[in-house]
Protein backbone atom coordinates (compact mmCIF):
# COMPACT_ATOMS: atom_id res chain seq x y z
CA UNK A 1 0.00 0.00 0.00
CA UNK A 2 1.14 3.97 -1.06
CA UNK A 3 2.61 5.06 2.18
CA UNK A 4 2.40 8.69 3.46
CA UNK A 5 3.76 11.08 6.39
CA UNK A 6 1.57 12.77 8.74
CA UNK A 7 0.76 16.32 8.03
CA UNK A 8 -2.06 18.24 9.94
CA UNK A 9 -2.18 21.00 7.55
CA UNK A 10 -3.47 19.00 4.49
CA UNK A 11 -7.00 19.16 5.71
CA UNK A 12 -7.92 21.83 3.03
CA UNK A 13 -6.88 19.84 0.36
CA UNK A 14 -8.52 16.35 1.66
CA UNK A 15 -11.61 18.31 1.70
CA UNK A 16 -11.19 19.13 -1.57
CA UNK A 17 -10.55 16.07 -2.72
CA UNK A 18 -14.12 14.75 -0.62
CA UNK A 19 -16.01 17.62 -2.27
CA UNK A 20 -14.98 16.69 -5.62
CA UNK A 21 -15.58 12.68 -5.08
CA UNK A 22 -18.90 13.48 -3.95
CA UNK A 23 -19.84 15.61 -6.83
CA UNK A 24 -19.32 12.42 -9.08
CA UNK A 25 -20.84 9.84 -6.62
CA UNK A 26 -18.59 8.01 -6.07
CA UNK A 27 -17.54 6.42 -2.68
CA UNK A 28 -14.80 5.91 -0.59
CA UNK A 29 -14.37 2.26 -1.35
CA UNK A 30 -15.16 3.00 -5.13
CA UNK A 31 -12.46 5.51 -5.41
CA UNK A 32 -9.79 3.12 -3.38
CA UNK A 33 -10.25 0.30 -6.03
CA UNK A 34 -9.70 2.69 -9.04
CA UNK A 35 -6.82 4.13 -7.37
CA UNK A 36 -5.19 1.50 -5.41
CA UNK A 37 -5.00 2.84 -2.18
CA UNK A 38 -6.57 1.59 0.46
CA UNK A 39 -10.06 2.56 1.81
CA UNK A 40 -8.37 3.73 5.25
CA UNK A 41 -5.72 5.80 4.02
CA UNK A 42 -7.86 7.59 2.07
CA UNK A 43 -10.11 8.33 4.64
CA UNK A 44 -7.14 9.67 6.58
CA UNK A 45 -6.37 12.06 3.74
CA UNK A 46 -9.62 13.44 3.02
CA UNK A 47 -9.89 14.08 7.49
CA UNK A 48 -6.08 15.75 6.29
CA UNK A 49 -4.79 13.25 8.44
CA UNK A 50 -2.42 12.07 5.95
CA UNK A 51 -0.59 14.15 2.70
CA UNK A 52 -2.25 14.19 -0.26
CA UNK A 53 0.67 13.66 -2.41
CA UNK A 54 1.01 14.85 -6.24
CA UNK A 55 0.55 11.27 -6.98
CA UNK A 56 -2.47 10.53 -4.93
CA UNK A 57 -3.81 13.52 -7.10
CA UNK A 58 -3.24 12.41 -10.06
CA UNK A 59 -4.61 9.30 -9.40
CA UNK A 60 -7.54 10.54 -8.27
CA UNK A 61 -8.09 13.34 -10.94
CA UNK A 62 -7.64 10.33 -13.60
CA UNK A 63 -10.37 8.27 -11.55
CA UNK A 64 -12.87 10.53 -11.25
CA UNK A 65 -12.54 11.90 -14.66
CA UNK A 66 -11.93 15.58 -15.84
CA UNK A 67 -12.74 18.33 -12.90
CA UNK A 68 -11.57 22.15 -12.77
CA UNK A 69 -11.42 21.85 -9.01
CA UNK A 70 -9.22 18.19 -9.39
CA UNK A 71 -7.06 19.56 -11.56
CA UNK A 72 -6.24 22.77 -9.28
CA UNK A 73 -6.24 19.96 -6.37
CA UNK A 74 -3.26 18.29 -8.52
CA UNK A 75 -1.53 21.59 -9.31
CA UNK A 76 -1.68 22.42 -5.29
CA UNK A 77 -0.11 18.76 -4.35
CA UNK A 78 2.40 19.58 -6.34
CA UNK A 79 3.56 22.68 -5.42
CA UNK A 80 3.86 21.32 -1.66
CA UNK A 81 6.80 19.18 -3.06
CA UNK A 82 8.13 22.05 -5.75
CA UNK A 83 8.33 26.08 -6.14
CA UNK A 84 5.29 27.66 -7.07
CA UNK A 85 5.45 28.81 -11.11
CA UNK A 86 6.26 32.58 -11.35
CA UNK A 87 5.10 33.50 -15.29
CA UNK A 88 6.87 37.17 -16.31
CA UNK A 89 5.36 37.44 -19.41
CA UNK A 90 4.59 40.93 -19.87
CA UNK A 91 6.90 42.45 -23.06
CA UNK A 92 9.42 45.41 -22.10
CA UNK A 93 7.79 48.72 -22.55
CA UNK A 94 9.31 51.56 -24.88
CA UNK A 95 12.65 52.61 -24.29
CA UNK A 96 11.55 56.00 -25.32
CA UNK A 97 8.32 56.75 -23.43
CA UNK A 98 7.60 60.61 -23.49
CA UNK A 99 4.66 62.23 -20.97
CA UNK A 100 1.50 60.93 -19.77
CA UNK A 101 2.27 61.69 -16.77
CA UNK A 102 -1.28 62.21 -15.00
CA UNK A 103 -2.19 59.26 -16.43
CA UNK A 104 0.68 57.76 -14.74
CA UNK A 105 0.13 59.46 -11.43
CA UNK A 106 -3.75 58.12 -11.31
CA UNK A 107 -2.67 54.43 -12.03
CA UNK A 108 0.15 54.43 -9.41
CA UNK A 109 -2.27 56.00 -7.18
CA UNK A 110 -5.27 53.20 -8.17
CA UNK A 111 -2.50 51.10 -7.34
CA UNK A 112 -1.62 52.40 -4.19
CA UNK A 113 -5.19 52.36 -3.19
CA UNK A 114 -6.92 48.82 -4.83
CA UNK A 115 -6.61 47.09 -0.61
CA UNK A 116 -8.69 49.84 0.71
CA UNK A 117 -11.12 50.00 -1.87
CA UNK A 118 -14.59 48.14 -1.84
CA UNK A 119 -14.21 43.82 -2.73
CA UNK A 120 -14.68 43.31 -5.96
CA UNK A 121 -11.56 42.68 -8.71
CA UNK A 122 -9.42 45.74 -9.12
CA UNK A 123 -9.35 46.84 -12.83
CA UNK A 124 -7.60 49.57 -14.36
CA UNK A 125 -9.20 50.34 -18.09
CA UNK A 126 -7.19 52.05 -20.88
CA UNK A 127 -8.79 52.79 -24.29
CA UNK A 128 -8.38 55.33 -26.87
CA UNK A 129 -7.71 54.89 -30.46
CA UNK A 130 -5.35 53.03 -32.36
CA UNK A 131 -1.68 53.67 -32.49
CA UNK A 132 -2.55 56.35 -28.81
CA UNK A 133 -0.10 54.42 -26.45
CA UNK A 134 -2.21 52.42 -24.48
CA UNK A 135 0.25 49.55 -24.51
CA UNK A 136 3.19 51.50 -23.78
CA UNK A 137 1.45 53.33 -20.86
CA UNK A 138 0.29 50.22 -19.37
CA UNK A 139 3.67 48.45 -20.12
CA UNK A 140 5.35 51.30 -18.41
CA UNK A 141 3.29 51.22 -15.02
CA UNK A 142 3.78 47.63 -14.75
CA UNK A 143 7.29 47.60 -15.10
CA UNK A 144 7.29 50.77 -12.04
CA UNK A 145 5.09 48.09 -10.04
CA UNK A 146 6.68 44.33 -10.61
CA UNK A 147 7.35 43.86 -7.18
CA UNK A 148 3.69 44.44 -6.38
CA UNK A 149 3.33 41.11 -8.10
CA UNK A 150 5.63 38.71 -6.45
CA UNK A 151 3.62 35.74 -7.95
CA UNK A 152 4.08 36.04 -11.71
CA UNK A 153 2.78 38.69 -14.22
CA UNK A 154 0.59 37.29 -17.50
CA UNK A 155 -0.19 39.09 -20.58
CA UNK A 156 -2.50 37.88 -23.78
CA UNK A 157 -3.37 39.85 -27.42
CA UNK A 158 -6.83 39.69 -27.69
CA UNK A 159 -6.74 40.97 -31.25
CA UNK A 160 -7.24 44.43 -31.17
CA UNK A 161 -10.25 44.82 -33.47
CA UNK A 162 -8.19 43.13 -36.35
CA UNK A 163 -9.14 39.77 -35.25
CA UNK A 164 -10.92 38.40 -31.84
CA UNK A 165 -9.22 35.64 -29.78
CA UNK A 166 -11.46 33.82 -27.79
CA UNK A 167 -10.80 33.52 -23.90
CA UNK A 168 -10.82 30.25 -23.65
CA UNK A 169 -7.73 29.86 -25.77
CA UNK A 170 -5.77 32.41 -24.29
CA UNK A 171 -6.91 30.97 -20.26
CA UNK A 172 -5.49 27.65 -21.68
CA UNK A 173 -2.37 29.39 -22.12
CA UNK A 174 -2.34 31.12 -18.78
CA UNK A 175 -3.07 27.88 -16.76
CA UNK A 176 -0.22 26.38 -18.10
CA UNK A 177 1.85 28.85 -17.63
CA UNK A 178 0.95 28.43 -13.80
CA UNK A 179 2.15 24.98 -14.32
CA UNK A 180 -1.00 22.84 -15.10
CA UNK A 181 -0.25 19.91 -17.88
CA UNK A 182 -1.93 20.16 -21.06
CA UNK A 183 -3.95 16.92 -20.66
CA UNK A 184 -4.94 17.66 -17.11
CA UNK A 185 -6.95 21.08 -18.22
CA UNK A 186 -10.73 20.89 -18.76
CA UNK A 187 -12.39 20.86 -22.00
CA UNK A 188 -15.51 23.33 -21.33
CA UNK A 189 -14.21 26.73 -21.41
CA UNK A 190 -16.09 28.15 -18.15
CA UNK A 191 -14.37 24.83 -16.05
CA UNK A 192 -10.67 26.30 -17.48
CA UNK A 193 -11.78 29.82 -16.32
CA UNK A 194 -12.91 28.11 -12.78
CA UNK A 195 -9.61 26.10 -12.83
CA UNK A 196 -8.15 29.89 -13.33
CA UNK A 197 -9.45 31.52 -11.06
CA UNK A 198 -8.19 28.48 -8.54
CA UNK A 199 -4.65 29.02 -9.05
CA UNK A 200 -4.30 32.99 -8.67
CA UNK A 201 -6.59 32.78 -5.86
CA UNK A 202 -4.84 33.94 -2.86
CA UNK A 203 -1.96 35.21 -4.96
CA UNK A 204 -0.33 38.69 -6.20
CA UNK A 205 -0.70 38.37 -9.82
CA UNK A 206 -0.90 40.89 -12.29
CA UNK A 207 -3.33 39.55 -15.46
CA UNK A 208 -2.99 42.23 -18.57
CA UNK A 209 -5.57 42.40 -21.50
CA UNK A 210 -3.88 43.83 -24.82
CA UNK A 211 -6.24 44.87 -27.22
CA UNK A 212 -9.55 43.18 -25.96
CA UNK A 213 -12.42 43.77 -28.16
CA UNK A 214 -15.29 43.29 -26.45
CA UNK A 215 -16.42 42.78 -22.66
CA UNK A 216 -17.12 39.05 -23.31
CA UNK A 217 -13.28 38.46 -23.83
CA UNK A 218 -12.55 40.10 -20.35
CA UNK A 219 -15.56 39.05 -17.86
CA UNK A 220 -13.96 34.68 -17.73
CA UNK A 221 -10.25 36.33 -17.45
CA UNK A 222 -10.63 38.09 -14.17
CA UNK A 223 -10.02 36.27 -11.01
CA UNK A 224 -11.90 36.59 -8.18
CA UNK A 225 -11.57 39.30 -5.11
CA UNK A 226 -8.07 39.48 -3.34
CA UNK A 227 -4.63 40.74 -4.16
CA UNK A 228 -4.73 39.87 -7.94
CA UNK A 229 -4.83 43.30 -10.77
CA UNK A 230 -5.83 43.56 -14.06
CA UNK A 231 -5.40 45.98 -16.49
CA UNK A 232 -7.35 46.13 -19.60
CA UNK A 233 -6.16 48.10 -23.14
CA UNK A 234 -9.40 48.49 -26.14
CA UNK A 235 -9.67 50.94 -28.68
CA UNK A 236 -13.39 51.74 -26.77
CA UNK A 237 -14.69 52.15 -23.67
CA UNK A 238 -16.48 48.91 -22.60
CA UNK A 239 -19.37 49.92 -21.22
CA UNK A 240 -20.26 46.47 -19.24
CA UNK A 241 -17.02 46.56 -17.76
CA UNK A 242 -17.12 49.92 -16.07
CA UNK A 243 -20.38 49.23 -15.23
CA UNK A 244 -20.09 45.68 -13.60
CA UNK A 245 -16.45 46.19 -12.00
CA UNK A 246 -16.26 49.69 -11.55
CA UNK A 247 -12.58 50.03 -12.78
CA UNK A 248 -10.07 53.37 -12.95
CA UNK A 249 -11.10 54.46 -16.26
CA UNK A 250 -8.06 56.13 -18.37
CA UNK A 251 -8.74 57.69 -22.12
CA UNK A 252 -5.77 58.31 -24.11
CA UNK A 253 -5.97 61.13 -26.30
CA UNK A 254 -3.29 62.32 -29.45
CA UNK A 255 0.04 63.79 -27.69
CA UNK A 256 0.48 67.28 -27.20
CA UNK A 257 2.94 69.01 -29.73
CA UNK A 258 5.52 69.64 -27.28
CA UNK A 259 5.77 65.74 -26.40
CA UNK A 260 5.52 64.57 -29.91
CA UNK A 261 8.14 66.88 -30.49
CA UNK A 262 10.20 65.34 -27.73
CA UNK A 263 9.42 62.28 -28.54
CA UNK A 264 11.24 62.69 -31.66
CA UNK A 265 14.24 63.99 -30.57
CA UNK A 266 14.32 61.20 -28.08
CA UNK A 267 14.17 58.68 -31.19
CA UNK A 268 16.65 60.34 -33.57
CA UNK A 269 18.96 61.88 -30.54
CA UNK A 270 18.50 65.35 -31.29
CA UNK A 271 19.96 65.71 -35.07
CA UNK A 272 18.86 68.36 -37.21
CA UNK A 273 16.67 66.02 -38.87
CA UNK A 274 14.74 65.45 -35.44
CA UNK A 275 14.21 69.21 -34.74
CA UNK A 276 12.94 69.61 -38.48
CA UNK A 277 10.74 66.39 -38.07
CA UNK A 278 9.14 67.89 -34.90
CA UNK A 279 8.65 71.32 -36.51
CA UNK A 280 5.74 69.47 -38.90
CA UNK A 281 4.29 67.24 -36.11
CA UNK A 282 0.72 68.86 -35.12
CA UNK A 283 -0.74 66.32 -32.04
CA UNK A 284 0.47 63.27 -33.33
CA UNK A 285 -0.04 59.75 -31.64
CA UNK A 286 2.97 57.80 -30.47
CA UNK A 287 2.56 55.22 -33.11
CA UNK A 288 2.14 57.79 -35.87
CA UNK A 289 5.68 59.43 -34.86
CA UNK A 290 7.92 56.01 -34.16
CA UNK A 291 6.85 55.28 -37.38
CA UNK A 292 8.18 58.05 -39.56
CA UNK A 293 11.17 58.02 -37.69
CA UNK A 294 11.24 53.94 -38.79
CA UNK A 295 10.60 55.31 -42.61
CA UNK A 296 13.38 58.23 -42.17
CA UNK A 297 16.32 55.54 -41.04
CA UNK A 298 15.60 52.92 -43.45
CA UNK A 299 15.88 55.99 -45.93
CA UNK A 300 16.99 58.86 -44.61
CA UNK A 301 17.70 60.17 -48.53
CA UNK A 302 13.95 60.88 -48.65
CA UNK A 303 13.71 65.11 -47.71
CA UNK A 304 12.07 65.49 -43.98
CA UNK A 305 9.39 67.43 -45.58
CA UNK A 306 7.47 64.43 -47.39
CA UNK A 307 7.23 62.93 -44.38
CA UNK A 308 4.54 64.17 -42.61
CA UNK A 309 2.11 62.21 -39.97
CA UNK A 310 -1.16 61.68 -41.51
CA UNK A 311 -3.03 60.82 -37.62
CA UNK A 312 -3.83 57.26 -36.94
CA UNK A 313 -5.39 54.79 -39.23
CA UNK A 314 -8.72 53.54 -38.47
CA UNK A 315 -9.52 51.27 -35.76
Amino acid sequence: MPGGQENGHDRPLGAELRSARLRRKVTLRELARRTHYSHTYLSKVESGHKSLTPELAKRCCDALGPDSALAALVHRAQLARRPWPRPRQLPAPPAHFIGRETELADARAWLRARHTARPGVPVLAVHGPAGIGKTALVLRWAAEHAEEFADGTLFADLGNGERRVEPAVVLRGFVQALGIEAHRIPGEPDEVAALFRSLVHGTRTLIVLDGVVDTDQVVPMLPGPGDCAVAVTSRRRLAAVQAHFDPLSIRLGRMAVEEGAELVRSLLDGTRVARALAEQIRHGCPRDIRQLVGDLLADPRKPAGNRRSEGPRPA
